[in-house]
């Protein structure tokens, strides 16, 4: 079995050194990979009910988030073995972004 980690992209938790700190301590511990996800931006009109939480609003914790491209770069830079994976990159959206 494979074991991978979801480094602390979102909220309160997101900063440099936690990202730095759960990346570096995953691989000394032989965690097989560390993921990203690609909520990026945060809408200020839904159209639609956020279908992860039960009253359908998108959690306040995603108004802070970092890029998940950035972010698995600069993890690639400070790791030397373990996997880096996004949940769904939306590609077409990566290249309007940039």
């Amino acid at each position: 079995m494979k074991v991978g980690l979801f480094l602390p992209q979102v909220g309160e938790y997101a900063t440099k050194e936690n990202i730095l700190y759960i990346a570096k301590e995953a691989e000394k511990e032989g965690i097989d990979s560390v993921w990203v996800l690609d909520r990026l931006l945060w809408p200020l009109h839904p159209q639609t009910p956020y279908g992860g939480s039960p009253d359908g609003i998108l959690p306040a914790e995603f108004q802070n988030v970092f890029d998940p491209l950035t972010l698995l770069t600069y993890v690639a830079g400070v790791t030397k073995r373990i996997l880096l994976g996004t949940s769904i990159i939306d590609m077409l959206f990566e290249v309007l972004y940039y």
